[in-house]
């Protein structure tokens, strides 16, 4: 029978095999696991032209803000990102938008 690999949390284990090197890090994950309702996020989308994907058909366009919306997303058309610094964002209307986490895509 082979030896066992089960590790305490924040303990590291090594086993050799056959041309194998294995390492277990036991992690205690109740303590590393976020998982955040949605009613405990607030989520904005932030877009600087006019309408949300351009690029489609304006049904399209609206579709998605509808669904969004009804997601709870807050979106924010036409005014674009001028700085993000670790108070928020600051848009070109001059508003600013407090945050600890920006999603840039």
């Amino acid at each position: 029978m082979g030896r066992s690999l089960a590790a305490a949390p924040g303990e590291l284990r090594q086993a050799k095999g056959p041309g194998q090197t294995f390492a277990v890090v036991a992690r205690d994950e109740r303590k590393q696991r976020f998982e955040p309702r949605l009613n405990d996020v607030r989520m904005i989308l932030i877009e600087a032209g006019g309408a949300l994907l351009p690029d489609l058909p304006a049904a399209m366009g609206r579709y998605t803000s509808r669904h969004l919306a009804r997601r709870k997303v807050e979106l924010m058309i036409g005014d674009g990102v001028t700085v993000i610094d670790a108070h928020g964002i600051v848009l070109q209307s001059g508003a600013h938008v407090p945050c600890a986490t920006v999603v840039w895509s």
